[in-house]
């Protein structure tokens, strides 16, 4: 009984264990090479007396381990020094709407900005995370696990740390040379920081199509800052945020709408970008961004950008529309046929305008509002600010108009008040696989045995439009 129980324990501790990907514990030394570059002026691994493995100077319920690496980073260096190291290859499946999170242990004598950065390669690499900052580490002296949010997929074995990644003159903020520690170094689906307890969050339900509007839209609440904010400026949690509308005029009169504050001290590029909990699926029947807009100040360019985790759209502009200078405008952007597929993020920049800069064009901060925001199949610009199309979440019942059958065909039972119906079939990708039109109360589509996740999307009489995800 004491072997069944023994065993019983271990099996349970390994799937605990078999959940975290472990990039480097310090115990067993380095895999490969290893070194440190811009601590000492601009040359790359100059030794590795400034990045080693010691003993743990302070154990703790944080990190008890023996071993740990420790960065001597000196008050000579640049501010963006940083210690790196090989570890055995991993793949890393990862998106926005489905992250991994990187988990790393910090021991300090400062509290600042720790960045971290996976790489395939050091230099030109194909597989990037990018540089990922947190500005969570509070405690000095003791042991903090910091969390960073990882959303593109690839395979990675490299990893640089850099662990005061503030871009200040260290001769201002250091006394000398610091020892910084780091060890546990661990990928898993859990966002929260070791010893500490979760955030009470509520289901996050901002959807598109969006005109903000409800109690839950793409800009609420406030607390989801990886859903959205803004970029490119000074942040404040006041920048994007739901107000009412400043003007109920012409063709958007809704009560609610977005409000973005342009910062004077931002980049020419600065915007915003929302991340709804559905996916866009971009295709030749479903290929018009419309966004609408209200300005008090000149008609700029605007340039919108979808995304997800490998690939986006680039940037597509629009020349802004003197007619929308204390008005509202509905801009339409049409998304390239090669661009088609599915993304998971909208970032949008209202102020697209690079010469002259935003501090020489405006005397303070600027307001621009924006409304509507939706996916649909026509060019011509709306004439009302109220949205009604894909993923609108007051059509949710056209979920059980939509069944598949044991054959794999998929029947759509219309209701009884709309005899005139649409529907297309569309894969992952976004490309067309089957179409019927003009139909009755009762159709059935054909998948000649296809398999994985498809999208049905159904168009009625009255122009309103449905899709409805199924797995064949």
């Amino acid at each position: 009984m004491k072997k069944i129980t023994l065993l019983l324990s271990v099996l349970f501790s390994f799937s605990l264990y078999a959940q975290d990907i472990v990039i480097q514990d310090f115990e067993s030394g380095f895999l490969s090479t290893w070194g440190t570059n811009g601590n000492i002026g601009n040359t790359p691994d100059e030794n590795h007396e400034n990045f080693s493995i010691v003993n743990n100077p302070a154990k703790s319920e944080i990190n008890n381990s023996d071993k740990v690496g420790k960065f001597h980073r000196l008050q000579s260096g640049n501010w963006w020094a940083l210690a790196w190291f090989e570890f055995n290859e991993i793949q890393i499946e990862a998106s926005l709407t489905k992250p991994k999170y990187l988990h790393i242990s910090v021991y300090k004598p400062i509290a600042s900005t720790v960045c971290i950065q996976l790489k395939d390669i050091m230099i030109q690499p194909t597989n990037n995370t990018g540089e990922l900052k947190s500005d969570k580490q509070t405690k000095t002296n003791e042991w903090q696990d910091v969390v960073f949010k990882i959303t593109r997929s690839g395979t990675f074995k490299i990893m640089e740390v850099k662990p005061d990644f503030v871009n200040q003159p260290l001769a201002d903020r250091l006394q000398g040379d610091i020892d910084i520690y780091f060890d546990n170094i661990v990928i898993n689906d859990d966002p929260t920081p070791l010893g500490e307890e979760p955030e009470p969050l509520p289901e996050y339900k901002g959807k598109m199509p969006e005109g903000f509007e409800g109690a839950n839209t793409l800009l609420d609440p406030l607390f989801y800052e990886e859903r959205f904010g803004t970029f490119g400026q000074p942040a404040a949690a006041t920048d994007l945020v739901v107000v009412d509308n400043p003007a109920k005029v012409g063709i958007n009169t809704t009560a609610k709408c977005a409000k973005f504050v342009r910062k004077m001290a931002g980049q020419w590029w600065a915007g915003a970008f929302m991340v709804p909990v559905n996916t866009m699926v971009v295709s030749e029947t479903n290929k018009y961004f419309h966004i609408m807009v209200y300005r008090e100040t000149e008609a700029t360019p605007l340039s919108l950008k979808l995304e997800n985790s490998e690939d986006n759209t680039g940037d597509i502009i629009l020349e802004g529309n003197e007619a929308g200078t204390y008005d509202w405008v509905d801009y339409v952007f049409e998304i390239p046929a090669e661009k088609y597929g599915i993304y998971e993020r909208i970032t949008f920049m209202p102020d697209f305008y690079e010469e002259a800069a935003p501090a020489e064009r405006f005397f303070d901060n600027i307001n621009i509002y924006f409304d509507a925001l939706e996916l649909n199949n026509n060019p011509a610009p709306r004439t009302s600010g109220e949205v009604a199309g894909i993923f609108n979440p007051k059509n949710d019942e056209s979920i059980n108009w939509v069944k598949v059958e044991k054959s794999g065909n998929i029947v759509i039972d219309f209701p009884e008040n709309d005899r005139k119906y649409s529907a297309q079939l569309y894969n992952v990708s976004g490309q067309l696989v089957n179409s019927l039109k003009d139909v009755n109360a009762s159709v059935t589509i054909p998948t000649n045995q296809l398999k994985g996740v498809y999208l049905v999307k159904i168009t009625t009489l009255t122009g309103n439009v449905y899709n409805v995800k199924v797995c064949l």
